[in-house]
């Protein structure tokens, strides 16, 4: 399937909260000894944290509690460096190309994997050291606007039935609710309109000037944005027990669309492990500490270790995940 992107440029300055010496531009032990170990190891100098989000975004915000922490802990400076440029691409590749030393690490979803199967990227996630798991942003949300004329999937499904191409969606091209969407086109057998949107800050933006109908967002945002009256959640990628109201994708008869969003730490390829274990211990520190938790859920989300093998394993199911996925929609290039 060949769908036209369009692009439009959203306009509103996204403010946020200063946090500390973080700023930039362009279930575990209690880790009290662990962490104190590590610093033997990592890091030997100021780290550079690249997020391919911009400041005030939800991946931004996650970042910057974690290189807060860090710097907290180790005294040396942890700076997030900010490069949304090409689908995250430009962030990826300097994080590739650095010194293997543990001190420039990329911060980031799954969207690593999806931009290679989508042919953004030409690099997998095999490409890169896969330090480790920090937090869980939870269920993905579809949502609309709150006097949007369907309330679930399947009444946006009969509406875009009846109004082919009119239907506005917010995608980040080439990343993970591109695929999303266009899986919900062939699955449902509709034809959406995708628009170029960015990240989920942008695609709020978006929302809010009435330039998309309906779009992805994770399900804690979401579910602040619809306490406030400002959208409404159609459904859910996964079930969350806290909040057993909403029906997931599955449930409205659309299973392939579905997902679970969660953050991880990369590095060059071929860092130490010992450099890659201490990281670990201040990642494993990090997610029992109360007031990094208090400020994770603040935002959004819950802080979820996972080690360098678990790690993996999820990138690993996620790139099978979106070979088939965008083979499916006629979107994998990786494949003559």
């Amino acid at each position: 399937m060949n769908k036209k992107i369009l692009s439009f440029v959203a306009a509103a300055a996204v403010a946020i909260g200063a946090m500390t010496g973080c700023s930039g531009n362009g279930a575990a032990s209690t880790g009290t000894s662990s962490a104190a170990k590590a610093g033997s190891a990592w890091p030997a100098k100021p780290v550079s944290i690249y997020v391919p989000a911009k400041a005030g975004a939800g991946t931004d915000m996650h970042a910057r509690i974690l290189a807060q922490y860090i710097q907290k802990k180790t005294g040396k400076s942890v700076t997030i460096v900010n490069q949304p440029d090409g689908s995250g691409t430009v962030a990826f590749e300097s994080v590739r190309n650095a010194k293997p030393d543990g001190n420039t690490l990329l911060f980031y979803h799954s969207n690593l994997v999806a931009a290679y199967w989508t042919g953004t990227y030409d690099h997998t996630y095999e490409d890169f050291t896969n330090v480790c798991i920090t937090t869980d942003n939870g269920s993905q949300a579809f949502v609309a606007a709150p006097d949007a004329p369907y309330k679930d999937l399947k009444e946006l499904v009969e509406y875009a039935q009846k109004n082919p191409g009119g239907v506005k969606t917010g995608v980040q091209l080439g990343g993970g609710s591109h695929i999303t969407m266009a899986t919900f086109e062939n699955e449902a057998g509709i034809s959406l309109k995708l628009v170029e949107a960015g990240s989920n800050a942008d695609k709020l933006t978006a929302m809010a000037g009435k330039q998309l109908d309906f779009t992805v967002q994770d399900l804690l945002t979401a579910i602040q944005y619809e306490k406030a009256g400002k959208m409404k959640i159609l459904a859910v990628g996964t079930k969350d027990e806290n909040y057993p109201q909403y029906k997931t994708c599955e449930e409205e008869g659309y299973p392939e669309i579905g997902q679970r969003t969660y953050y991880m730490l990369h590095g060059p390829k071929g860092m130490d492990q010992s450099v890659v274990d201490a990281i670990n211990d201040y990642v494993k520190s990090f997610a029992e500490d109360p007031e990094s938790q208090k400020a994770t859920e603040k935002i959004g989300g819950t802080l979820h270790y996972g080690n360098q093998e678990e790690t993996k394993a999820w990138l690993k199911s996620e790139s099978e995940r979106y070979d088939k996925a965008t083979a499916a929609i006629g979107t994998n290039t990786r494949h003559k």
